[in-house]
């Protein structure tokens, strides 16, 4: 009886130091996949999940670009910590290494993780610093992995279509996004879309909205519509294709303004005509 007891001891024993040796092996493996991507070598992460290293595990890393774009991307408050906890193909995709991040996705990355801050992989991949947003072959890479992801099923954060429709300014990966997805009213942080798109200098974003079916007078949370903001950045085109579409000059936001009263105060002489017949 005793000798079984034994027995059975060290084969507990045993056990528990395998598995402590396999976990402590595991933790170095994904560390070793971090350190690759930090490094941007495609090699070594090739290596590392072919030796079994996790392309799920998670991390708090520190992205290597720059801090404003850092603190653009994940911070509301500048007095936030920048590290994030991500997982490999985030990091990857944050550094525009997209090289790597199709070897990830292709490995079995999992496209549904949300972050420390709620956001995914396709946030990620829509997003370009100010500084490269010039650089057409960055963003024809970043468009096509863009569409592998909404290819294996990626999910779409209301964050991302914020970047789509204002920062990022793409309204061919937009337009594929509203065919597949009824998201041409959807908000955020309680703006609609259509606004944000207004605002920005790229007309064909509002177009592709617009053809989704946005609705044009659509108001924001303090009254604000896509109207009114085009009005305040005396964007004509804007102004033209929102009065086309049926918007309301005269609709009121939380102060009672409107887009004429906007437009007669900060309008050019082009833009004051098109809303004349409003006055």
């Amino acid at each position: 009886m005793k000798n079984s007891i034994k027995t059975l001891l060290c084969s507990f024993v045993i056990v528990c130091l395998l598995y402590l040796y396999h976990y402590r092996s595991q933790q170095q493996l994904d560390a070793v996949l971090f350190y690759a991507i930090r490094t941007n070598d495609i090699r070594g992460v090739e290596l590392a999940i072919k030796n079994g290293a996790n392309i799920n595990c998670i991390s708090w890393e520190k992205p290597i670009g720059t801090v404003e774009h850092f603190r653009r991307l994940f911070t509301k408050q500048y007095e936030r910590p920048f590290n994030r906890l991500l997982s490999p193909i985030e990091l990857a995709l944050i550094n525009q290494q997209y090289d790597i991040a199709e070897c990830l996705l292709k490995a079995g990355a999992n496209v549904n993780y949300l972050d420390s801050e709620g956001e995914n992989v396709f946030t990620y991949a829509v997003d370009l610093p100010e500084d490269l947003m010039s650089d057409k072959t960055l963003i024809t890479r970043k468009r096509r992995f863009a569409n592998q992801l909404l290819d294996y099923g990626c999910p779409i954060q209301p964050r991302a279509l914020h970047l789509l429709c204002y920062q990022s300014c793409d309204p061919v990966l937009l337009r594929r996004v509203l065919k597949e997805h009824n998201y041409a009213d959807l908000k955020f942080d309680e703006m609609p879309l259509i606004v944000y798109a207004a605002s920005s200098e790229d007309p064909d974003c509002l177009v592709a909205l617009l053809d989704a079916g946005a609705d044009p007078n659509a108001t924001g949370i303090d009254g604000t519509t896509a109207l009114m903001r085009a009005c305040l950045h005396d964007n004509a085109r804007m102004i033209n294709l929102l009065l086309s579409a049926g918007a309301n000059p005269q609709q009121h936001d939380q102060t009672g303004l409107t887009a004429v009263e906007i437009i007669r105060k900060y309008g050019s002489h082009e833009t004051r005509t098109l809303l004349k017949k409003y006055r």
